[in-house]
């Protein structure tokens, strides 16, 4: 055979695997990046580095939950190359984009749990008022039907559903704040950035900093300056 042609099939088959995993990545039309990943990471404080295995990684855990059926953790865990930590956040990452669904993760057995008839139930009846409208918890006691009439009864029940759907990542992308009684969402929290505010990368470890416009920061994770000099259409972009 021809060497040149050989080459010529060989760059070919290389950039035809690329698509194939670009697209492999992609899922109902949510785009999975590793920048959107560290965003969802730090929503939840935790910090996550530049990964180069993040795509195989990523694609690895896809195929074996929702092709392979596999509901054991930690054995993803292993085959993905991820620790605990990374391989849950991944996890409930793939959740928030609507990816991998209809399921929970039980961090006492380190099993992916299917939700049971109740938790649907419970997920539909809220699922409005958390992923469409990203209404404040008052308006969602307001607004929702509960099997009692007595305000407090009522914000109590509401409060309990929410914090169970809540905490055990049933719902993904919202926390409650147990302080001051609220409801902070991810989408709403990443759309509300300042103009002149922006999340920057590392340059030396990858981990996802806000720094101001024009101006600097120590990175949160390894200590060193992270500047933020993006013109200001790029700034919009980032926001």
């Amino acid at each position: 055979m021809d060497l040149g042609f050989l080459l010529f099939v060989i760059v070919l088959g290389g950039i035809a695997v690329f698509l194939f995993l670009k697209v492999s990545i992609q899922e109902k039309g949510h785009s999975i990046s590793e920048w959107s990943y560290k965003r969802y990471a730090d929503f939840y404080g935790s910090v996550q580095l530049d990964d180069p295995k993040f795509d195989e990684k990523i694609a690895k855990i896809k195929k074996l939950i929702l092709e392979d059926n596999v509901d054991d953790i930690t054995f993803i865990a292993k085959e993905a190359g991820c620790e605990m930590e990374e391989v849950m956040m991944k996890i409930n990452y793939l959740k928030n984009k609507r990816i991998i669904d209809n399921c929970y993760i039980d961090t006492a057995n380190n099993k992916i749990v299917k939700c049971s008839e109740e938790d649907l139930k419970l997920v539909e009846k809220y699922k409005a008022y958390l992923y469409s409208s990203h209404l404040p918890l008052q308006e969602i006691i307001a607004v929702v039907p509960a099997t009692t009439n007595n305000v407090e009864e009522k914000k109590e029940q509401v409060i309990k559903e929410l914090k169970y759907l809540i905490d055990n990542k049933i719902v993904n992308g919202v926390t409650y704040n147990d302080v001051d009684e609220k409801l902070v969402y991810y989408s709403v929290e990443k759309h509300s950035k300042e103009k002149d505010y922006a999340s920057i990368c590392c340059p030396k470890c990858g981990a996802l900093n806000d720094v101001n416009y024009k101006s600097k920061a120590k990175c949160k994770y390894c200590g060193n300056i992270v500047e933020n000099n993006l013109s200001a259409e790029e700034l919009k972009k980032a926001a």
